[in-house]
C-alpha cells in the first residue's frame, strides 16, 4: 500500500515538473501564440483594470470599477513586495503564482478529489494526467476542428491558442484564481461530507464560497450548490453553519459596494452605458447558444461530443454509486456552471475560458468512466481468451 501511495507521489511529481516544462515552452513560444512578447501572452486589457482596482485598495481610495475585487486583493502582496507602479512591474510573479504555484496544487487536489469519489489509484493518475496536458488537448483538438471546417486552409486561427493560453493560466486574470478556488471548494466539501461531527470545516467552506465570489461574480453558483450537497448528505447542521458563514463573509463586501455606489448587477458596456450584468444571463440563451455552437460544429464533432457526454454521464452514475455524495457533489458543480454559462449571451464568443471551472468535474467524470469501461473490456476480452482456450 505504501509503496502504491508513494509512486503516485513520484507521479504526479512528474506530472508537476512536465508542466512547468510546458510553460517554460510556451513563454519560449511554443506553441507561437497571438500577442506574445516575453512573459506577456494574451490578456484582453482586464489586466490593467486588475491592477488598478489593487492600487486604489492599497491607496484606500475610491474604486470606479464593476469589477469583482477579490482577484485584485490577491495581487495586493505582489505590488507592496514590487512597489508596482503599472502591471507590467508584477506580471512574471502573477504568471508564475497562477501558471506554476496554483496549477501544481491543482494537480494534488485533483488526485484526492479522484481518491474520495471513486477510491481508485489507476483513475486518479488517468485524471490527474488529462488535467496537466489539457491545453495541448485543447490546442490540436481546435486544429483538428478547424481542418474539418476548412480542408486545406493554413490553421492560422487566433482562437484556439488563445483558449490555450487560458487553460495553461499563464496570464495575470482572474480565471486561474476562480477556477481553483473551484477545484479546492469541492475538494473540501467532499472530505467534509465524510465528517459526521464539527462545523468548522463547514465555517472554513463558507468562507472560501465568499472569496469565491469576489474573484468572479459567476461562481454564486457554489452556493446553492454547496447546500444541495449539504443536505443530500443529510449534513443539516454544517449547511447552516455554511449559510451562516457566506452571510457574515459577504457582508462586508456588500456593505462596500453599497457605500461606494458600485452594483456587481451592472457593467458599462463598450458603447459606455451601463447594462444590466444579469441581464446577460437568461433561460433563453441556453437555445440559442447550443444552437449556435451546433450549426459551426462539423458532424464528426458532434458525434464526439455526443460520444462524450455518454461517457462523462457514465462516470457521474458509477460514481454516484461508490459514493452517492460525492456522485451528487460532482453532478451540481457541472449543472450549475453549464446552466449558468450557457444562458450567458456572451458565452459563444470565448466558450472555453467561460468553461474553465467546469473542466476538472468534467474530467474526473470522463477518467472514471474510462478506467470503469477500460477495466470492463479487458475482463471481456480475458473471458473469452479463457472460453476459447
Amino acid at each position: 500500500m505504501r509503496r502504491k501511495e508513494g509512486a503516485i507521489a513520484w507521479i504526479v511529481l512528474g506530472l508537476i515538473i512536465i508542466r512547468l516544462a510546458m510553460l517554460a515552452a510556451m513563454i519560449a513560444g511554443y506553441p507561437e501564440t497571438q500577442y506574445h512578447r516575453g512573459w506577456y501572452l494574451h490578456h484582453g486589457g482586464d489586466q490593467e483594470e486588475y491592477f488598478l482596482i489593487a492600487r486604489t485598495l492599497v491607496e484606500e481610495k475610491r474604486i470606479s470599477s464593476f469589477r469583482a475585487i477579490g482577484y485584485s486583493l490577491s495581487l495586493i502582496p505582489f505590488l507592496l513586495i514590487y512597489d508596482a507602479s503599472t502591471w507590467e512591474n508584477i506580471l512574471i510573479p502573477a504568471v508564475l503564482f497562477n501558471a506554476f504555484y496554483l496549477f501544481s496544487l491543482s494537480v494534488i487536489l485533483m488526485v484526492l478529489m479522484i481518491l474520495a469519489v471513486y477510491g481508485r489509484k489507476t483513475t486518479a493518475v488517468l485524471g490527474a494526467g488529462i488535467w496537466v496536458f489539457s491545453p495541448y488537448l485543447l490546442w490540436y483538438g481546435a486544429r483538428w476542428i478547424s481542418n474539418l471546417r476548412h480542408p486545406g486552409r493554413p490553421w492560422d486561427t487566433p482562437g484556439p491558442k488563445i483558449w490555450m493560453v487560458h487553460q495553461m493560466w499563464a496570464n495575470m486574470l482572474s480565471d486561474p484564481l476562480s477556477t481553483f478556488l473551484c477545484i479546492l471548494f469541492f475538494c473540501l466539501i467532499l472530505h467534509d461530507l465524510r465528517r459526521e461531527k464539527g462545523t468548522g470545516l463547514s465555517i472554513l467552506i463558507g468562507i472560501l464560497a465568499a472569496f469565491s465570489i469576489s474573484v468572479r461574480y459567476g461562481n454564486a453558483v457554489l452556493f446553492p450548490a454547496a447546500v444541495l450537497v449539504y443536505l443530500a448528505g443529510r449534513r443539516f447542521r454544517k449547511a447552516f453553519f455554511f449559510l451562516l458563514s457566506v452571510f457574515i463573509c459577504m457582508l462586508p463586501l456588500l456593505i462596500y459596494l453599497k457605500l461606494h455606489s458600485l452594483n456587481p448587477f451592472y457593467e458599462i458596456n463598450s458603447q459606455g452605458f451601463i447594462s444590466y450584468y444579469y441581464g446577460a444571463v437568461q433561460w433563453r440563451n441556453i437555445p440559442i447558444n447550443i444552437q449556435y455552437a451546433m450549426q459551426r460544429l462539423p458532424l464528426p464533432l458532434k458525434i464526439l461530443f455526443c460520444t462524450a457526454a455518454g461517457v462523462i454521464l457514465w462516470g457521474l452514475i458509477r460514481i454516484f454509486k461508490y459514493n452517492r455524495p460525492g456522485g451528487v457533489a460532482l453532478f451540481l458543480w457541472i449543472f450549475f456552471f453549464m446552466v449558468f454559462y450557457l444562458s450567458y449571451s456572451s458565452m459563444a464568443t470565448d466558450p472555453f475560458r467561460y468553461f474553465m471551472p467546469v473542466y476538472p468535474a468534467l474530467i474526473i467524470a470522463f477518467s472514471v468512466a474510462a478506467t470503469d469501461l477500460g477495466e470492463r473490456l479487458v475482463g471481456f476480452i480475458t473471458k473469452q481468451g479463457k472460453e476459447k482456450a
